[in-house]
């Protein structure tokens, strides 16, 4: 149950999902944990201009994001709806 209501959250994910958010040169980005963290193992994305790589460790329910040099970065995990709220133009990296 949520306590407050994201009027305009877009429903392609369910509000109480769990994503890892991450911001790199303004630009927004959700890794859906459902998606991503069924196994432990490693995403390769390239947000913008930008290398990353994102772990996610199973049986913590964590997950790690770090630049192309191997250096962390930070990042959030959150309920989906509080990431929408303060990030409504965030992509969203699905799973393939």
């Amino acid at each position: 149950m949520l306590c407050f209501r994201c009027v305009f959250a877009r429903k392609v994910i369910v509000p109480k999902e769990q994503v890892l958010g991450l911001v790199l040169d303004g630009q927004a980005k959700a890794y859906p944990f459902l998606e991503h963290a069924k196994e432990s193992g490693e995403i390769n994305d390239m947000p913008g201009k930008h290398a990353i790589q994102i772990r996610y460790d199973h049986n913590h329910k964590s997950a790690e994001i770090f630049d192309a040099d191997g250096k962390p970065l930070s990042g959030f995990v959150l309920f989906w709806f509080a990431w929408y709220a303060f990030q409504p133009q965030t992509e969203i990296c699905r799973a393939e």
